[in-house]
């Protein structure tokens, strides 16, 4: 989120960022939600995940929520 980042900022995430002090909380919490709600979209190697989640909602969640089951069986 280059918007928390300071112009001369140089590690990877972030560099030269656009941070200035008349950035607003409003204007930090939805370039946060922008940043959640892209990372599910451009996760590198999820390419199927990503067309059923823009795609098929239905289906994205009822994969999800097998997911979700099989690991709360590995937990137990």
């Amino acid at each position: 989120m280059s918007i928390i980042n300071p112009p001369e900022s140089t590690h990877a995430y972030g560099k030269g960022g656009t941070w200035a002090p008349s950035i607003t909380i409003k204007h930090v919490l939805d370039a946060l939600q922008q940043f959640i709600d892209e990372s599910t979209s451009y996760a590198a190697g999820r390419e199927v995940e990503y067309d059923l989640y823009k795609n098929n909602r239905k289906e994205y969640e009822r994969r999800v929520k097998i997911q979700v089951a099989q690991m709360e069986q590995i937990g137990k």
